[in-house]
């Protein structure tokens, strides 16, 4: 790692440019050496600047990072921002020219002005970094002879951005909306993933658990105001705005699976100029979100209509294809310019409950959820079991609430450690579903075949294991039986890589995982890319998927059009900045700001709920989603790297 020759860093100067070379510490921002061959000069972060190099010119840096923050970064709403921050670098030029440093009072004064008076956060952290420079190093100021020339690269972000998978430019987005912009709002959601319907609906949004606004009062409501975005075009039959594609490049490539990371991979390998065939063994695109997921929190015709979308780019799907029977990987390797896996995990696990074998009227979970997604009814007006704590468990119990059925789930720790998203706990609880905590069935209790009970062994909490959770130990002695009549394991999903047959085999986990390099998502056979549920099982989202396809995809036109996937350098430094956090909070409290009350979605009544799938939540009133987005304090972030020969 380089070592810091001076700089500035969460409020504290750090000097070492009399310290020998190998005293120095390393940087405390952590990245590799170098970036496009270079050496690294210089990094300017939301925390302040370090310099590696004592010979670089970093007023001149200072003033470009300041040109880029005016120019890219300041919405113009506000005079301080947009042009305070240009006169401040003005302000600089000037300062470098003149030995006595006339006019650094009037830069210092200006400086204090843009952050106590600019309408949000951003021009005011970007100006604390400058004023520090200033302050701390007035010395630096004057021009350089011979100093080394350098690269400049820059990247915007929000902690918001950071923490979604996706990447989308959130704060860019609610910008629109104040202002009620929809259609502009969906475009730029559009440039970063192409679901945002689905996304606006079932993300578990971790964007909101890094919005800054919850250090004021609470989160913005980040996913919702991207499913109004999404609601204004479709409900008024609006046409797409989306980006610009490409001309034809003459490559062809399959992806199998349409659900969020193929489709997703697919609209970003159609805009890029290739041809693109989807292979998916199902009959509906949407995959395992199609299947699993219910109508009431995601309704099919909204997957429909943002697979029309990929497909209006010329992207082909061709249902009931199956990896391993009408398609091969010999076929895929032999056929296509490259391929994408991203055939999610559809193999149930095995829950391990003896004499499941001897009962009937037991579904594993994902197989229920797709026959009620066929508009079957499987069970009905019965006594429900179903057995897990994620987030499908609790489809599955909401689920069968709707066919009016007695539920209860079984989970083998508590409330608190289930991995469920905490709202839709809350709204299994409101709609009728019970829990029985710290509960492990072990065994299928039957009479003359039919299912009549679970045995369960009583359990307690005991340390932590290597996902942090407490693991659970039966209490010797308690066993207990909760009758019922059907029973409904939904403990988790594994790849079925059946298909890996034959002389062209793919490198696997002993997990039934994809073997696949997380930064290129290449495998074991040159010309072939996984994503999705398969690479990491199922704790995949589906904005991670989303994520997932999208990166793979731009690997995958890179390997076409140059025979080998890469890194940009913006990408190098993206994932630089992403990985070195750009928020946490406690660590750099908002000045104090009026408490505006966050607006939260209404649902509709309980009685239309549990009797039937239509969706739950209802959508922001326009006004509303306008009032919610100006809550957004644009707390977004400049991150430069300067780079030059060693």
């Amino acid at each position: 790692m380089p070592k810091v020759v001076y700089g500035f860093r969460k409020g504290g100067r750090l000097d070492f440019r009399n310290v020998n070379e190998q005293d120095r510490p390393e940087t405390p921002f952590l990245f590799d050496d170098y970036v496009n061959g270079k050496p690294v000069k210089l990094v300017i972060s939301w925390h302040g600047f370090l310099v590696y190099d004592e010979g670089i010119d970093i007023a001149s840096a200072m003033c470009t990072f300041m040109r880029y923050v005016s120019e890219h970064g300041c919405c113009g709403r506000c005079i301080p921002g947009k042009n305070g921050t240009t006169k401040l670098a003005d302000i600089m030029e000037e300062l470098r020219t003149d030995p006595n440093l006339t006019k650094m009072p009037e830069a210092l004064e200006l400086a204090d002005s843009i952050q106590a008076t600019s309408k949000c956060s951003f021009a005011p952290s970007s100006v604390s970094i400058v004023k520090s420079f200033l302050l701390e190093y007035p010395e630096k100021l004057h021009k350089y002879i011979d100093a080394p020339k350098l690269d400049y690269h820059f990247h915007m972000s929000a902690p918001c951005t950071s923490a979604c998978p996706a990447h989308i430019q959130i704060p860019e987005f609610i910008d629109e909306l104040r202002t009620k912009r929809f259609l502009p709002a969906l475009s730029i959601i559009r440039e970063h993933m192409p679901l945002a319907g689905l996304c606006g609906r079932v993300c578990p949004h971790p964007c909101e658990a890094v919005c800054r606004r919850g250090e004021v009062d609470e989160p913005i409501n980040i996913m919702n105001l991207k499913q109004s975005a999404w609601n204004y075009e479709f409900f008024r039959n609006q046409t797409p705005i989306l980006p610009e594609k490409k001309e034809s490049t003459g490559k062809t490539c399959a992806i199998i699976g349409a659900g969020p990371a193929g489709l997703t991979a697919a609209y970003y390998l159609a805009l890029m100029g290739h041809q693109v065939e989807i292979f998916d063994k199902m009959h509906e695109p949407g995959g395992m979100t199609a299947a699993g997921i219910p109508d009431y929190r995601e309704p099919r015709e909204h997957l429909a209509y943002e697979a029309n979308i990929v497909r209006s780019l010329g992207v082909n799907i061709h249902y009931g294809k199956t990896l391993g029977k009408e398609i091969t990987l010999e076929y895929l390797k032999n056929t296509y310019d490259a391929t994408l896996l991203a055939i999610g995990a559809w193999q149930p696990q095995d829950p391990r409950i003896a004499d499941m074998d001897k009962a009937n009227n037991i579904f594993n979970g994902i197989d229920y959820l797709e026959q009620v997604s066929r508009h079957e009814k499987p069970i009905e007006k019965s006594r429900v079991i179903v057995v897990g704590g994620g987030n499908t468990a609790i489809d599955c119990a909401r689920t069968a609430i709707r066919f009016g059925n007695d539920v209860t789930i079984l989970y083998r720790r508590t409330k608190e450690e289930m991995p469920a998203e905490d709202y839709e706990i809350r709204d299994a609880e409101e709609e009728g579903v019970k829990f029985i905590f710290l509960a492990a069935p072990v065994r299928a209790v039957n009479e003359n075949g039919k299912l009549v009970g679970i045995e369960c062994h009583k359990m307690r909490l005991g340390s932590p294991d290597a996902s942090g959770r407490r693991s659970p130990e039966v209490v010797p002695g308690e066993d207990f039986i909760v009758e019922c009549d059907y029973l409904i394991p939904a403990i988790g999903q594994k790849t079925d890589i059946s298909f890996n047959t034959g002389d062209l085999k793919l490198e696997v986990t002993k997990w039934n995982t994809i073997v696949c390099d997380k930064l290129y998502f290449t495998t074991s056979i040159e010309g072939m890319f996984a994503a999705g549920d398969c690479i990491d099982g199922d704790s995949f989202t589906v904005v991670r998927a989303v994520g997932n396809g999208k990166r793979a995809a731009q690997m995958m036109d890179k390997y076409m059009m140059s025979g080998k996937p890469y890194l940009e350098p913006s990408e190098v430094m993206e994932r630089y900045l992403y990985e070195n956090k750009i928020f946490s909070y406690g660590e750099a409290p908002e000045p104090p700001r009026p408490i505006i009350k966050r607006y939260e979605t209404e649902k509709i009544p309980m009685e239309e709920r549990i009797s039937s799938f239509n969706e739950v939540e209802k959508p922001y009133e326009e006004q509303t989603a306008a009032l919610e987005a100006r809550r957004c304090l644009r707390c977004m972030r400049v991150g430069m790297f300067a780079t030059g020969e060693e």
